[in-house]
């Protein structure tokens, strides 16, 4: 029987191989592994869990896997491939080494400092609940409640 810790580490560890795969081979490189891993993710999802107790953010893994799907499907990676090579957060304009998030108020490329910053917004909890709305509707490319 598969336990929430050891799924967890398992899809964690199947994301970040294929965000190092289009850090390193480039997203045009990287089209052919990072589309086999979202397969591999989508199966163990559908055979794991069907019923959403091993991963509370399954709605937030599918938002990963359609806007990933999309990004190489219609060339979109040619935008997006911004968001994954810039090296200063759109907010502070420091290094994005230590990781990188997009904003929940729009489409900024956030810093680990601005994110954490921006959690404690008094409407952080409206943008995320506008987030997952949208993405229940499935609208994937929401903008966010400030964005433009």
């Amino acid at each position: 029987m598969m336990d929430k810790n050891t799924y967890q580490t398992m899809l964690q560890g199947l994301i970040w191989t294929f965000m190092e795969k289009e850090k390193v081979l480039g997203i045009p490189g990287a089209e052919k592994d990072v589309l086999t891993l979202l397969d591999l993710i989508e199966d163990l999802e559908a055979f794991w869990n069907t019923d959403g107790s091993l991963n509370p953010e399954k709605t937030m893994l599918q938002k990963l896997i359609y806007k990933t799907r999309k990004l190489y499907g219609d060339g979109r990676w040619r935008k997006m491939e911004r968001f994954y090579l810039q090296k200063y957060c759109d907010r502070c304009s420091g290094s994005l080494e230590g990781g990188r998030i997009m904003s929940m108020f729009n489409e900024d490329c956030l810093c680990m400092s601005c994110q954490e910053k921006e959690t404690k917004d008094p409407e952080y909890s409206k943008a995320v609940e506008a987030d997952h709305d949208e993405i229940k509707r499935g609208n994937y490319n929401y903008k966010g409640i400030r964005g433009k």
